[in-house]
């Protein structure tokens, strides 16, 4: 049986729905990312690991973070990376998928293993 994890506003976390083609990173991720103008994906199917890095306009694969929710989160429509980790990942397509994420502040990104999603 699988571990029960419990989530909670201080929660570092990001969600995966490939049927809207959608992540999810949530506030908690963006305060301890400092709130970035704008940020990156990295992402390594070996080492079954996603991350988002805080990062400037003119870094190699930037995207300009968006408006945020009603929740504080931002929410990202990228179709084609969201199947691929669904692809890679062997993930259930009529499933959303939910992981905690790892700070490592001194290269501004939070690290989320895909496994424990």
């Amino acid at each position: 049986m699988k571990e029960q994890k419990i989530w909670h506003a201080g929660v570092l976390g990001m969600t995966f729905s490939v049927e809207e083609g959608r992540i999810t990173i949530f506030r908690s991720t963006l305060e301890t990312l400092g709130w970035p103008s704008h940020y990156r994906f990295l992402y390594n199917p070996q080492m079954n690991q996603i991350a988002v890095q805080a990062c400037k306009a003119g870094d190699v694969g930037a995207h300009r973070m968006g408006k945020l929710n009603e929740f504080s989160s931002c929410e990202i429509k990228c179709v084609a990376f969201v199947r691929m980790v669904y692809k890679d990942a062997h993930w259930n397509k009529r499933r959303s998928y939910r992981m905690i994420g790892n700070p490592f502040p001194e290269q501004r990104l939070v690290s989320f293993q895909i496994q424990d999603a």
